[in-house]
């Protein structure tokens, strides 16, 4: 019995928290959008520099590039040291190689996709569209 006294009590309060505030809240008018939002509206703003979906998936992969690149080159840095501690054991040998082989695909599917983000974008571009 105690556990339905609990849920009760939850579910009352609850709905007074969440539920009471909706009401008051939708009876103002909501904001205007665009150029003629008079005075008394908001006008929201593009914070993205990207006008399209093509230019906001460029964006985003040229972050990741920005990003990306230096971490490469640490990795590859670090599979040379891999190289050098190994000393002719073959399973440390195997280690670096693998590591290498990593290091290398990483790099191709970073850059990888930015190109093709940069050559779709151009495509739409040229085709009339906007990037």
């Amino acid at each position: 019995m105690k556990t339905f006294q609990k849920i009760y009590f939850a579910l009352i309060v609850f709905l007074i928290n969440f539920l009471s505030f909706r009401f008051s809240l939708a009876d103002e008018e909501p904001p205007r959008i665009g150029e003629d939002a008079g005075g008394g509206g908001v006008a929201l703003q593009n914070p993205l520099k990207a006008e399209s979906f093509a230019g906001f998936i460029q964006e985003i992969l040229s972050i990741v590039v920005r990003v990306g690149l230096p971490m490469i080159v640490i990795f590859m840095m670090y599979v040379g040291f891999l190289f050098i501690k190994a000393r002719g054991n073959e399973q440390e040998l195997t280690k670096a190689k693998t590591a290498f082989v990593y290091a290398v695909i990483g790099a191709a599917l970073i850059l990888g996709a930015w190109v093709i983000s940069v050559g779709i974008a151009n495509t739409i571009r040229d085709l009339g569209g906007t990037s």
